[in-house]
């Protein structure tokens, strides 16, 4: 498997990626709805939501930790 684990480094990528696609994909959105242009970023430089990044880890660990669950026991647990 490539690059196998989980590591402060990756999560931080992770991070950083889905930041900066949330707060793209929140922004696209908000102009299709609201037809005005609205700044939905979290930091002051950038555009990072602390939002989507901190869901992107969480999902990830989740994920991660459940690799050797079925798909059947991952979507439905009961």
């Amino acid at each position: 498997m490539f690059a196998k684990g989980l590591c402060f480094y990756k999560l931080f990528c992770i991070f950083v990626l889905g930041a900066l696609a949330g707060d793209i994909i929140e922004t696209i959105y908000c102009k299709i709805i609201s037809g005005q242009w609205q700044n939905r970023s979290s930091f002051i430089y950038g555009h990072f939501s602390v939002v989507w990044g901190l869901a992107f880890v969480i999902a990830t660990i989740m994920f991660y930790n459940a690799q050797d669950y079925s798909m059947m026991t991952i979507f439905f647990p009961f």
